[in-house]
């Protein structure tokens, strides 16, 4: 028999509501991508009778890590059997995948200073492991009648909507009295408190500096194992990106530009004399 079924992976607005930089915003959003292709691609390649939905890539290259393509965070699939016998590899799929950028963004981790980029690795690997949100639904195609296939999409899609709205409460392995993260205020953060500079610290501007190469954290930043995720993790090459200060900055720069030495003269004129 078959089955339509519907995978969704998050999270989504948790990565928005965090996002302290631009960056934190992108990686959050290519990472989520990241996790649908590996997904879509564990169900292109199953064995199994089966068909790809949603997403409709051009070519199975299109699925491979770090490729161009975008995928959202909704999958639809038509199955030929049991639709657990996809559901499984699925997310053993978005567990090799995450595991396989948490790798990465570990090998950024800097060595500056008495610290060297140490950090809670336990803690933050549990963080890491229960990161991912995984729904999924499945609903039986009846092909005997015309429009079989609309039916079980409209059913899927409110069972998906109540199954998301029915959340798993579980108490976390990772919990400590470790100050929260200035990020997301719910994860503890990972990186010890000797990597901080006190007050009056012979080694201040020391460790400021390297708390921004070893985790890229800001001298009042503490972060979690999720936050180094998107701070330090990257698809090859880092990307560069203007900072909320910059792109606010952006239309009195298009007109000091544009204006030029008329605008100078205009706010030479404000200053007190």
């Amino acid at each position: 028999m078959k089955y339509l079924i519907i995978f969704s992976i998050g999270p989504v607005q948790e990565f928005i509501a965090a996002a302290r930089r631009s960056r934190d915003l992108w990686y959050g959003s290519w990472m989520l991508s990241e996790l649908s292709k590996a997904a879509a691609k564990a169900i292109h390649d199953l064995p199994i009778s089966g068909e790809l939905i949603f997403p409709n890539p051009e070519t199975s290259n299109d699925l491979q890590p770090a490729s161009k393509f975008t995928s959202p965070n909704k999958i639809v699939a038509v199955v030929d059997g049991d639709p657990s016998d996809m559901a499984k590899p699925v997310r053993g799929a978005l567990d090799k995948r995450l595991n396989a950028l948490w790798e990465d963004a570990k090998s950024r981790f800097g060595h500056s200073g008495d610290n060297g980029g140490k950090y809670f690795e336990d803690v933050a690997n549990q963080q890491i492991k229960d990161l991912i949100e995984f729904s999924w639904v499945s609903v039986p195609i009846d092909d005997s009648k015309e429009g079989g296939y609309a039916e079980a999409r409209e059913k899927a899609d409110a069972l998906l909507a109540a199954r998301k709205a029915t959340r798993n409460f579980i108490q976390p392995t990772w919990s400590s009295n470790a100050p929260k993260s200035s990020l997301d205020g719910a994860r503890e953060s990972v990186i010890p408190k000797e990597a901080y500079p006190e007050r009056n610290d012979p080694k201040e501007k020391e460790k400021i500096e390297n708390l921004y190469k070893n985790y890229h954290a800001r001298r009042g930043e503490q972060l979690s194992g999720v936050d180094l995720l998107k701070r330090l993790g990257s698809p090859g090459k880092a990307r560069k990106f203007k900072s909320t200060s910059d792109m606010a900055a952006i239309p009195f720069v298009q007109r000091l530009r544009s204006k030029g030495q008329s605008l100078l003269t205009e706010l030479r004129s404000l200053l007190p004399s």
